[in-house]
């Protein structure tokens, strides 16, 4: 006899959904890849990835933060891309890496109508993510890796919603 509205039939073929659980199978296989897949690269990556300080000295030689929020290591001798908002109100600016380190860094440059900016950091031989050099396509996915409020590595994906946008007028301060 059919299920009641309302109750759970005893018999999961009652199911109306029940074919297509057949299906299911490979594409739990195929998420379970993928999730794998984004484990591996957070492992990989998540050593690149910094909490950026944005600071000023105060009177009495302290600093004050701010601004706070993440960047990300590029190259083996200490090249960080982070956004120009966090920097854009401190002179002196300090990474904090997933280990425990904290090393200073000095801006290079900023861009405050892309909302990026470039530090290096004291020192040498930083894990690093090196830039691609393939040009990004819409509907790939992404991921994305940050420090967001000095809390430590977080990820999240995505997928590429556009390309090559201009005149959006977002406001972003300078």
């Amino acid at each position: 006899a059919p299920a009641q509205a309302g109750s759970t039939p005893a018999d999961p073929s009652e199911l109306p959904i029940s074919g297509a659980l057949d299906d299911l199978g490979e594409a739990f296989d195929c998420a379970r890849q993928l999730s794998l897949a984004f484990q591996d690269l957070g492992r990989r990556v998540g050593p690149a990835v910094a909490s950026i300080s944005s600071n000023l000295p105060t009177r009495g030689g302290q600093l004050r933060q701010v601004a706070q929020g993440s960047g990300v290591v590029v190259t083996d001798d200490g090249l960080l891309i982070t956004s120009h908002h966090v920097v854009a109100d401190g002179t002196v600016f300090r990474a904090r890496f997933e280990d425990g380190r904290e090393v200073e860094a000095a801006m290079l440059g900023a861009d405050p109508e892309t909302d990026l900016a470039v530090l290096q950091l004291e020192g040498e031989s930083f894990p690093h993510a090196p830039l691609s050099t393939r040009a990004p396509q819409r509907g790939e996915f992404v991921l994305a890796l940050g420090s967001p409020l000095g809390l430590g590595l977080s990820m999240t994906t995505g997928i590429v919603s556009g390309l090559g946008r201009k005149n959006l007028g977002l406001g972003i301060r300078s």
